[in-house]
């Protein structure tokens, strides 16, 4: 009986995985889809399709993820240091509780467009499994890099990828 209830576990567990792990991730030289959703930050909507031509970095956070308002202030820095060079940090927004996601953004001094909104089968498409996650695109719309989570630790290797996509024309 324990053994053919630990090899039930086993199998629960994995399909489990298997459900939970989305089967179809964005991944390093797709396109990033056409997301278009309302801004935060701003009346109206904000869409993929405007930015092309600039390099972009996609922060999807929420204002629960500690280390998401830890990067607001570097992803600041970035947006205004980088602007005329044709780079934009755009935030992903996904919390439902918007007067805390106000508030976050507030508290962090941001300028960066955010979007909210965006469609649960977009979200599917993107593959977070870490808040935060980013993408880093190109100036076609294409990811160059994903990376999940966010240290201090990370910056100088963040921005040796951002100024590398930024010096290609």
């Amino acid at each position: 009986m324990f053994r053919a209830v630990s090899h039930f576990a086993v199998l629960t567990s994995f399909l489990f995985a298997l459900v939970a792990t989305p089967a179809i991730a964005l991944e390093i030289g797709e396109v990033f889809p056409a997301v278009n959703a309302e801004r935060m930050d701003a009346d109206g909507s904000l869409g993929m399709d405007s930015l092309r031509g600039k390099v972009v970095y996609v922060d999807a956070w929420a204002s629960w993820c500690t280390p998401c308002r830890v990067a607001m202030p570097v992803l600041e820095d970035w947006h205004q240091r980088w602007a005329e060079q044709g780079f934009v940090v755009l935030g992903l927004n996904v919390d439902t509780d918007m007067k805390a996601a106000q508030v976050a953004r507030k508290r962090a001094g941001v300028t960066y467009p955010i979007i909210h909104g965006v469609p649960d089968d977009t979200l599917m498409t993107l593959g977070m499994q870490t808040m935060p996650t980013a993408w880093l695109l190109d100036r076609e719309g294409k990811v160059r890099m994903i990376h999940s989570g966010f240290r201090k630790a990370d910056i100088e290797e963040l921005e040796r990828a951002i100024t590398q996509v930024l010096e290609e024309q």
